[in-house]
């Protein structure tokens, strides 16, 4: 696929992509059916559907850049998500800091940790193509989301029927982010 037709891709889809790249690494190293991976996973995947990237962002960061103790990180973020929330946009229940106990914050915390190099680098790809444009304007088509995706699929090449998902996923909608969707509807639109 060329990277002209790769710049028709949403951002919510570039992401899942990435996304889908790390899930394949984290299968094939045996690590996917840890709890832990398994709920950190959900929360990755949330970027899909959310409506407040911002949220998404400073749970994901908590989760993978501790700078305070678990439980203070918890009280931060579960603070500004209330001062935060809006009639219109009420604490989700997917919002998984606000369903996790500490015990469970820390178990994540420690199995990212311990994360071979290319997982690591796959997962950091993947929040860059979520985070990259989150505070500034898009400009074209978002080489700063673009290049992450096209190096975790030369980490780990999948099988991708682009025609497909460019046709479901448009980088046209909403300003280059795309409608949010179900990452495992997308995953298995994917595949078809």
């Amino acid at each position: 696929m060329t990277n002209n037709a790769l710049r028709k891709l949403s951002i919510r889809a570039r992401f899942a992509v990435a996304l889908t790249c790390f899930r394949t690494k984290l299968r094939q190293e045996g690590l996917h059916q840890d709890p832990a991976i398994r709920l950190f996973l959900k929360q990755l995947a949330h970027f899909t559907q959310a409506q407040r990237l911002d949220s998404w962002e400073a749970e994901i960061l908590s989760l993978t850049n501790l700078k305070l103790n678990a439980e203070d990180t918890l009280k931060q973020i579960q603070h500004y998500n209330q001062i935060e929330s809006t009639q219109l946009h009420k604490k989700s229940s997917n919002c998984l800091i606000n369903q996790l106990t500490v015990q469970q914050y820390q178990s994540i915390k420690q199995q990212l940790q311990l994360l071979p190099e290319q997982l690591n680098n796959l997962l950091a790809l993947c929040i860059m193509v979520g985070r990259n444009n989150l505070y500034a304007g898009i400009v074209k088509f978002s080489i700063e989301t673009l290049e992450p995706m096209q190096k975790a699929l030369e980490l780990v090449p999948l099988p991708i029927h682009w025609e497909v998902l460019i046709q479901q996923y448009n980088f046209k909608d909403n300003d280059g982010w795309g409608k949010p969707f179900n990452y495992e509807h997308f995953v298995q639109v994917m595949k078809s």
